[in-house]
């Protein structure tokens, strides 16, 4: 997968529907607006490394289809202090897992989603989840 250009519009879409699920790397930080995962052949999906930069109006993590079941190692960070982030998709019900240390400050929205967190730390950086 070739990551977008970094910027508050721009939108990482994960995965064909065909082949097997792989690992996503990001280096440094990139600024997106909306992460979607659509389903994988097999397998599921990992982004890890980096920072997502959460940017933009009513940034997203979600769904394009139903049952994916990704996980981000990455830390979910923010463009500008106080940005909210949206996680799911009232359409399609998936399942996510953060390992990351989340360091936005805004708001967290779950909307059919499972999330599992193994990492609740914050880095010392008040977020949502910890």
């Amino acid at each position: 997968m070739v990551w977008p250009s970094s910027g508050s519009t721009y939108t990482a879409v994960i995965g064909a529907g065909s082949g097997a699920a792989g690992t996503v790397t990001v280096n440094g930080t990139v600024s997106v607006n909306t992460i979607q995962f659509n389903a994988p052949g097999s397998g599921n999906y990992t982004v890890t490394g980096g920072t997502l930069s959460m940017a933009g109006s009513s940034p997203a993590i979600g769904f394009g289809v139903a049952g994916p079941s990704p996980t981000i190692n990455s830390v979910i960070g923010e463009a500008s202090p106080g940005t909210a982030v949206y996680f799911g998709n009232p359409s399609y019900r998936g399942t996510m897992t953060l390992n990351g240390t989340n360091t936005f400050s805004g708001t967290a929205t779950l909307d059919e989603v499972t999330v599992y967190f193994n990492n609740l730390q914050n880095g010392g950086t008040a977020s949502s989840f910890g």
